[in-house]
């Protein structure tokens, strides 16, 4: 067994999918750029923006003498991104937060992602920062949730 970020990615994204389309209907959840149309309600995972390239950070530990096993603790960004029609922000925000709810009931009821999380460690969401910029020229609200997934994992080389 080696490390399980990977894993971890491909599992939010799949398991995000279903209910953040039943909380905002046009919602998507992907792990990376497309040139498909996007939606009007994005969570990115692994992604602090569309055109950031680090999915991840990790620090490494040994905690057990000889080196037998080792310590990862990931940082993967991600980012729900939501824009509407008109100046209204109260239309942009709404869906935002409610996109945020699904990220982190994930994370509640199902603190080991699918048992991808081992030795007693669990996911968690450290951060999370509410973005409303201005309405550009083009008149449409928008509201922005980053947020990080930080989680350890230990595996034996």
């Amino acid at each position: 067994m080696g490390t399980v970020v990977g894993q971890v990615i491909d599992y939010l994204v799949a398991q995000l999918a279903a209910p953040a389309k039943a909380a905002v209907p046009d919602a998507m959840v992907i792990d990376a750029n497309t040139n498909d149309d996007l939606s009007s309600s994005m969570i990115w995972i692994g992604r602090n923006a569309p055109q950031d390239l680090q999915a991840g950070n990790a620090a490494r530990g040994f905690p057990v003498l000889g080196r037998r096993s080792i310590d990862e603790d990931w940082t993967i960004p991600g980012f729900i991104d939501c824009h509407r029609e008109g100046t209204d922000q109260k239309a942009a925000r709404d869906p935002a937060l409610a996109l945020w709810d699904v990220v982190c009931h994930l994370a509640s009821t199902d603190p080991t992602l699918g048992n991808i999380i081992t030795s007693g460690y669990y996911v968690e969401l450290p951060n999370a920062e509410l973005f409303q910029p201005d309405p550009p020229q083009t008149a449409a609200a928008r509201a922005l949730v980053l947020f990080s997934v930080r989680f350890r994992s230990r595996y034996i080389p």
